[in-house]
């Protein structure tokens, strides 16, 4: 976690903390910030493209910056992945270790698609408005940023604060604390 995003963290915290403590009802507030509408509306997009032949990169960082990188190809809508995970590259001594290692956390390090990118944030989103619900989560902020020329998530960043500390049930499959995820050098072929 980079410096700034750990000071905005700790303000976050500190604030929900304060709010949390002058709350005369003794109720937890809690914070969430996402705009699912635009979302829909970048995905809707993309969608009416039908796009069949391209190809994409992108890196995943949660504790070690881009700990997962992807090349992606598409071509006539048949997809090949290639992934480096923490410096290793299929065949490397360790990669099998390193892939089992976010398999068996049941972590999905692997995309084939754009379109499966956005079904993806769909299905996190919809965990985490679980969690939110129940109380478990109390701080959630999921940024996205798009690409100026493409209807594509050029950039996902995910914050999220529990209100106790996390278990394998609570995780569900799913990234924990911080998430920033790149797609860069988009083309169609």
């Amino acid at each position: 976690m980079s410096f700034n995003k750990f000071f905005i963290f700790c303000c976050y915290f500190f604030m929900l903390l304060s709010f949390s403590s002058c709350n005369d009802g003794g109720e937890l507030v809690q914070t969430w910030s996402y705009d699912e509408s635009l979302l829909n509306q970048m995905e809707s997009k993309w969608n009416n493209q039908n796009l069949l032949n391209y190809s994409f990169e992108y890196s995943i960082s949660d504790v070690i910056p881009d700990a997962v990188i992807g090349i992606v190809t598409i071509k006539e809508g048949a997809s090949s992945v290639e992934l480096t995970i923490n410096g290793l590259s299929s065949g490397d001594e360790g990669y099998e270790a390193e892939l089992n290692r976010y398999l068996e956390k049941n972590i999905k390090i692997s995309f084939n698609s754009i379109n499966e990118i956005y079904s993806y944030v769909k299905y996190v989103v919809d965990k985490r408005k679980q969690e939110y619900k129940s109380k478990k989560l109390i701080h959630y902020i999921l940024n996205i940023d798009y690409d100026s020329e493409n209807p594509i998530p050029s950039l996902i960043d995910e914050t999220l604060f529990y209100k106790e500390d996390l278990t394998e049930d609570l995780i569900n499959g799913n990234w924990n604390g911080e998430l920033n995820f790149k797609i860069y050098n988009f083309s169609i072929d």
